[in-house]
């Protein structure tokens, strides 16, 4: 507990301390990497990550408030950057073709990172190597229908009490029953809604 309590301090007063030079000259190649990429969303989200990461946007407060001040880019938009640098960097190794821009990378932000490569490596198969944004969007959105589906099902079995229980017990184990019931239906509800955010997400990019 006394170990964890240093740590949490080691770390408040390191986000306080100024940046050493050699941090400050890592933040200024990082800071030209983003501002001669603009287009070359890989490098720009991974010059961003790592700045993220390290913490190079001292003395600024937070990440969000050093990208809008000193890039004028939204929280949104560098994360979205991020995400999608992320995905190339986790594909990149299930086929020779890796998304060529960022439209192709960013629908695949809203799977796991355990089934980017499956479902990117489906893409490429079915469109012979000539994949379009909207060929990763069709795909990102069957997947995550299917996933849905999978989960509904599994939670939709009915349960049925023992008709070898004892009469004390049949009123307490109807009252477990209509708790569990109640649980699945919101986890159904849950299910359908994060698969409808992600739809939403999929048609708003």
């Amino acid at each position: 507990m006394e170990g964890t309590r240093t740590d949490v301090v080691r770390a408040a007063v390191a986000d306080l301390l100024p940046l050493s030079a050699e941090e400050r000259d890592r933040k200024l190649e990082l800071e030209r990497v983003v501002d001669e990429n603009m287009v070359g969303f890989v490098a720009v989200g991974e010059a961003l990550s790592e700045i993220r990461t390290l913490k190079l946007y001292r003395p600024h407060e937070t990440f969000e408030e050093y990208v809008a001040q000193r890039f004028e880019m939204s929280r949104r938009r560098a994360y979205q950057l991020m995400a999608a640098a992320a995905v190339v960097g986790n594909v990149n190794n299930c086929t020779q073709i890796a998304p060529a821009n960022e439209a192709q990378a960013r629908p695949l932000t809203m799977l796991p990172e355990a089934d980017q490569p499956a479902v990117w490596g489906e893409v490429v198969t079915q469109t012979g190597g000539m994949v379009t944004a909207k060929a990763v969007r069709q795909a990102v959105l069957e997947h995550l229908g299917q996933e849905a589906a999978k989960r509904v099902r599994a939670v939709s079995a009915p349960v049925e009490a023992d008709q070898d229980l004892p009469d004390e017990f049949r009123e307490p184990f109807a009252r477990i029953l209509e708790f569990i019931q109640a649980a699945r239906e919101q986890v159904r509800r849950d299910v359908l809604r994060r698969y409808i955010r992600g739809l939403l997400n999929l048609l708003e990019d």
